[in-house]
């Protein structure tokens, strides 16, 4: 069952000084994402991987086309009017944390759930299970600035996991990251997608992660941007990159994807 359908979507950004149209970021995109799937979109620098989901998250309009979310239009013709994260329909992890310094990490994993008023006994003991999960354990108390750059980001996937919008968007959320860390993440990331398989949109420019995180890998062409291939991923999870580089499978997904990215 679809979640989401992206029909046709056109970018351009505002035209430049003296007039000149600006070039067509984004032209004829369309994919769909299934209810559970975990999907990672993989392309070349400047494909407009993060354009894409700033749309998606109804922070940037698109220029043209139609999304559908559950299989109502929240943008495209009739409705262009934008509400980020659409009532936490969406949840969105961005490059960088976004922790709020003056609150503890707990405090940072609960304010969603504070902001809706939805705090409760429930909602605190899914919170605790979650950080018990990626191993924050222990450190609820802590500060942004005494915690890692990895116990960050796991916090960052936390808090938007705690709300539990129907899909989330995330934007390269390991690029920063030095190998070993991001190695970890990866992992964790998929123990709490197997709590309860939320439908996930990860944008990537590492090809092995696309594969090894997703169900199903989107590639995207040069701008303007456009699928022009998908492969399943069938592999046993969960799944690990350094372990994975000698299978066949996997090898022969990397290596198909490099040579449609170049």
């Amino acid at each position: 069952m679809s979640i989401l359908d992206v029909v046709s979507i056109d970018k351009r950004f505002a035209a430049r000084a003296g007039g000149e149209a600006a070039p067509w970021v984004i032209q004829g995109l369309s994919f769909t994402v299934a209810e559970g799937e975990f999907v990672t979109i993989v392309g070349p620098s400047g494909a407009g991987k993060s354009t894409i989901l700033s749309m998606l998250a109804q922070v940037e309009p698109p220029s043209g086309g139609e999304i559908r979310l559950h299989g109502q239009t929240i943008y495209g013709p009739g409705h262009d009017t934008l509400k980020p994260g659409l009532d936490c329909r969406i949840g969105y992890i961005t490059q960088d944390d976004n922790l709020l310094p003056w609150r503890t990490l707990e405090q940072n994993v609960l304010f969603p759930l504070e902001v809706q008023g939805r705090l409760d006994a429930q909602a605190r003991e899914h919170a605790a299970q979650l950080m018990q999960t990626v191993g924050l354990a222990g450190y609820e108390r802590y500060y942004p600035h005494e915690l890692s750059g990895g116990m960050r980001k796991r916090a960052a996937i936390v808090r938007t996991l705690v709300y539990d919008p129907p899909i989330i968007l995330m934007d390269e959320p390991f690029g920063a990251l030095d190998a070993e860390t991001r190695a970890t993440l990866q992992a964790d990331l998929q123990r709490l997608w197997a709590l309860k398989h939320k439908t996930i949109l990860f944008v990537t420019h590492e090809i092995a992660e696309a594969v090894a995180l997703g169900d199903r890998v989107l590639v995207l062409k040069r701008a303007p941007a456009r699928v022009i291939a998908e492969h399943a991923v069938t592999l046993a999870r969960p799944r690990v990159i350094d372990e994975l580089l000698v299978d066949e499978a996997f090898v022969r997904h990397y290596e198909t994807i490099r040579n449609q990215i170049r």
